[in-house]
């Protein structure tokens, strides 16, 4: 019997500024192929991401979850993922690449962080969030783009406290999912080249 073919996976390095780290990616030139790429891509940092409009499928692994305008998606730095629109409906983005413990300061993001599990989210976490599911994602995600684009003073104070609160708001995320599936007496999936995952965050669309 053949043995079954390994998935291709990509590594892509993010040089993150040492004294910010934290890079926005933003513009019409966002627009996510309605081609599947043949391969899987994980980073070196954690990625937030804003659906603008359009829809479409991010796969993490063999799990595939929808997205539409307004979702938001947080995907660990050693989670395999790929994006991909609808062929009838491209999707444009903007996109934020960070080390939260560097940008707040590691004493900072474990307060923020339920005992053990920082390093969980930051490397396993795969979310998609619906506008439903989360109100307070594309006014968070914009207000960090607003402030990196108009670069006012104290714009880098403005866009910690900005990545704080939405931090915050997507570690309660993790966390929900979590719960949910430890109360469905499920096991957290494993997705192969990266660690232990729980389920994606469904949207509702």
């Amino acid at each position: 019997m053949p043995r079954p073919k390994r998935a291709v996976l990509e590594y892509r390095n993010y040089e993150l500024p040492a004294g910010f780290p934290l890079i926005v990616l933003t513009g019409s030139e966002w627009i996510i192929s309605a081609t599947p790429s043949s391969r899987l891509h994980f980073h070196n940092c954690l990625e937030i991401g804003i659906c603008h409009s359009g829809s479409g499928t991010m796969l993490f692994n063999h799990l595939p979850v929808e997205f539409g305008p307004g979702s938001i998606t947080c995907v660990g730095r050693n989670t395999p993922h790929t994006t991909w629109s609808k062929p009838d409906d491209p999707s444009l983005w903007s996109y934020l690449f960070l080390d939260p413990e560097l940008l707040l300061g590691q004493s900072v993001f474990q307060q923020l962080a339920l005992p053990s599990q920082g390093q969980s989210f930051l490397n396993n976490c795969h979310i998609v969030l619906s506008p439903k599911q989360a109100p307070w994602g594309e006014s968070l995600v914009q207000a960090v783009i607003d402030e990196h684009t108009r670069q006012e003073a104290g714009y880098q104070f403005s866009m910690r406290g900005y990545c704080m609160a939405l931090l915050i708001h997507l570690l309660r995320a993790y966390y929900s999912g979590q719960r949910r599936e430890q109360s469905a007496g499920k096991c957290p999936r494993h997705l192969p080249g990266a660690g232990l995952h729980p389920p994606a965050v469904q949207p509702e669309l």
